[in-house]
């Protein structure tokens, strides 16, 4: 079998040990599961040969309630996806929620002071201090992207963006003490988000392959990800 075949039917991700969700979302949505509203499965070589694509509008995957991964995310942890799209505006989001108990919210997204066409990772806790880091580097051409939100710390030094294998430049929007996130109350959408049970903001493009992990990942984690995509240029 050559190495294209043997990516495109990789069994696991990177660092298994640190996999926290995981969600393939091509022909199995993931982790949980989930009930899928519009979005399409197109076919191509993304992870198992298939994705899931939304439309902008009102497509969505409602997963489960993820629960105490909000308040864990005071500690080190990463996000990876690879996203396809090309009409990334302001408030474009891939995933996200907001508890309806207070101001928790963990979104990753576009707008929050960052270009029109980049993503990031929107934090802010349960009293509304708010850590938002963006990559300078736009997803936004149609091209595929393996996209990698690192955080190592809760100033805005600690968190890294990742591109395609490359560590990315970074601008900070907002950098308040970023101490005190709680557990989701509310069920989190992937290609939108739930904002205290309003699903909205939907997410124009192709999501494949999202993990959330409960650490931090190394360069090498992070090289290894990128490698092990079916559409990577990589041998």
């Amino acid at each position: 079998m050559n190495e294209q075949v043997r990516r495109t039917f990789a069994k696991v991700p990177v660092a298994p040990e640190k996999v926290a969700l995981w969600f393939p979302l091509g022909s199995t949505i993931g982790y949980g599961g989930g009930e899928n509203f519009g979005t399409s499965v197109v076919e191509g070589d993304y992870w198992g040969g298939v994705a899931r694509r939304g439309d902008g509008n009102d497509d969505h995957i409602m997963t489960t309630n993820w629960g105490s991964f909000g308040s864990n995310a005071i500690n080190d942890w990463a996000c990876v996806a690879t996203v396809q799209s090309t009409k990334l505006t302001d408030n474009d989001i891939m995933f996200g929620v907001q508890n309806s108990a207070d101001d928790t919210i963990i979104r990753g997204r576009t707008g929050m002071g960052s270009p029109s066409g980049t993503l990031q990772m929107e934090l802010r806790d349960a009293d509304s201090d708010r850590l938002n880091v963006y990559p300078d580097k736009t997803v936004s051409d149609g091209e595929k992207y393996r996209w990698v939100f690192n955080k190592k710390g809760n100033t805005a030094s600690d968190i890294e963006y990742w591109i395609n294998g490359a560590e990315q430049p970074t601008s900070t929007h907002s950098e308040e003490t970023f101490s005190n996130p709680t557990d989701f109350d509310n069920s989190v959408p992937i290609f939108c988000t739930n904002d205290t049970g309003s699903i909205e903001r939907h997410f124009p493009g192709v999501v494949d392959n999202l993990i959330l992990y409960h650490d931090s990942l190394t360069p090498t984690e992070i090289e290894q990800d990128y490698r092990q995509q079916p559409w990577s240029p990589f041998p």
